[in-house]
Parts: C-alpha cells; structure tokens; sequence
C-alpha cells in the first residue's frame, strides 16, 4: 500500500513540476487573429479552415495542399488590388456557384449544397480579412 502512495506521489508531483506558473509568451496565431476578427469573420474562418485551406492554403496566399495540383492556381486572397475588385456579392456568387459560375476556373468547385447561405457570407466576411491585412502590412512598411 505504502508502494502505491509513494508511485503516485511522485507520479503527481512530476506532473505538477512540468507545468510552468509562467504564462505562455506567444499567443497561437489563430487566437492572435481571432481576437482581431468581427463575430461573423471568427465564424468564417472555422468554415474556410474545413473547407477552403487545402487549396487557398492557411494564410490566403493560393499556396494550399492541393494548389500544385491546380492549373490554374487557386486565388490569392492577400492581393489586396485584384479583391478590391469584386463585391462581397460576387465572392458570394464564386463560392456558391463555384469557378465555372462565374466563368473563372473549373477547378473551384460549388459550395451551394454544403455550404449555408449564411455560411458563405461568413465566408465572404474572413476573405475580405486576408487582403485588408495585407494591404494594411503594406501601407506600414512603405
């Protein structure tokens, strides 16, 4: 018996020793972001992350899992001129009737029986945040 306590003593206090008191100096890049989010944009970037990252890639940049595979390349969001563009009814437009929709590639496939309405204008709302954050890093820097 005195066995077991003295296991599960040291047992315990090797794992109250591995955890720091101090509070972790980074935070995720995901909290970081979302705390910078609107509610519908936090909303779209749950929905982009599980349906659109394997192409457009994490960060927008057209640079996913799946993007050399693609010709043409999947868009990249960050480009700040090229959105600027396109209304939030046209990105609309793209993600739910896909590329061919819209007469641009046939690669992006339509979203309308897997994604809500409401869905894609979060959606709409998270893309809209890769370019203004790129274009916003690019006023700074110059």
């Amino acid at each position: 018996m005195k066995l077991i306590i003295s296991i599960t003593t040291i047992v315990l206090l090797l794992i109250l020793s591995s955890c720091s008191s101090e509070p972790k100096k980074e935070l995720s890049k995901s909290f970081a972001t979302q705390s910078a989010l609107n509610y519908s944009a936090r909303q779209g970037e749950f929905l982009y992350n599980k349906y659109c990252t394997v192409c457009h890639g994490a960060g927008g940049e057209g640079d996913g899992f799946n993007a050399f595979n693609l010709d043409p390349k999947p868009r990249d969001f960050t480009d700040f001129e090229y959105l600027s563009n396109f209304s939030d009814d046209r990105l609309f437009e793209a993600i739910n009737q896909g590329g061919r929709g819209i007469n641009k590639s046939v690669n992006m496939p339509s979203w309308k029986n897997v994604i809500k309405d409401y869905q894609v204008s979060y959606l709409v709302s998270y893309i809209r945040h890769f370019s203004t954050t790129n274009n916003n890093n690019e006023m700074i820097e110059k």
